[in-house]
């Protein structure tokens, strides 16, 4: 590199430099913890050290992610077999009551029955897990479940 230019870059050494735009010299070493670690981010190769992975949910926390998920799915699946009945109701000169009226002799109100009952087990289940595998059956079945409505 030209002399006249690298007297013009500034050069740093840390993370800290980098985030403030300093040019940071890549050596023989780093180079190597680079290749070995392709996916690793800036701050490590800069820093040559891998962050520790996180750390892994509790089983409470996972028990409120799947009952989430499972309560998610529920009204996502109701909504696609009956959209809001506001949003019915506003497309169309009908009212809630007469929408409401038609859906229940449409099956909306056994499908809902269906739902709500394969709810309530899958988060009662969930929430007596004792570990995480049987938290992911309890989600995949209750997906499936529903689907088959």
């Amino acid at each position: 590199m030209n002399t006249e230019l690298q007297d013009l870059i500034t050069k740093g050494t840390t993370y800290q430099d980098y985030l403030e735009e300093k040019w940071i010299p890549v050596k023989k070493t780093m180079s190597a913890f680079i290749k070995a670690n392709p996916t690793a981010s800036v701050k490590e190769w800069i820093e040559m050290e891998l962050a520790p992975p996180p750390p892994e949910p509790t089983l409470e926390e996972l028990k409120e992610q799947a009952v989430n998920q499972v309560e998610s799915m529920a009204t996502a699946r109701l909504n696609e077999l009956y959209p809001p009945h506001e949003l019915i109701a506003q497309a169309y000169t009908t009212t809630v009551d007469e929408i409401e009226q038609a859906l229940y002799f449409d099956g909306f109100e056994a499908a809902k029955s269906a739902i709500n009952a394969a709810l309530t087990l899958a988060t009662d289940t969930i929430n007596t897990a004792s570990d995480s595998t049987v938290i992911d059956a309890v989600v995949a079945t209750f997906n499936s479940q529903i689907y088959a409505l």
